[in-house]
Parts: C-alpha cells; structure tokens; sequence
C-alpha cells in the first residue's frame, strides 16, 4: 500500500547518508592495511572489493613515533 507522501533527497542529506555507511561499512570490515615502501615509508591503504579499488589514506614516515599517526 502506497502512502500519500513522495520522499525527496537533498544533495547533503544523501552525502550524509553515505559517510555514514562508508564509516559502518570500513569500521566493521577492519581492511586498513600497510605495506612498507622502504624502511623509512609505509603506506596505508584500503581495498574495498565491492568497487575493485584501493583508497590510500596515507602515508607515514616510519621513524616519527607510531602515536603521531592517525587513521
């Protein structure tokens, strides 16, 4: 049964509603990974399979101390 009312989206409302599952979906799947470049650089990535691509989220100079990185 159809109700009287058509849902319309704004443009901020569905940007919202995408950083929100992007967040659930990365929280849950856990798939921050590393891979050393060199001793002194690491690169932090996801792959999210759904869209076969890889995010790089950055990258960290290995001799600054492990607290100053944020992911």
């Amino acid at each position: 049964m159809k109700n009287g009312f058509d849902i319309e989206w704004t443009f901020d409302a569905e940007e919202s509603l995408n950083e929100i599952f992007d967040y659930l979906y990365f929280d849950k799947a856990k798939t921050v990974r590393r891979c050393v470049l060199s001793p002194q650089t690491s690169i932090y990535y996801r792959k999210i399979s759904v869209e076969n691509k890889i995010v790089i989220i950055t990258l960290f100079d290995n001799r600054r101390h492990p607290d100053l990185l944020k992911i």
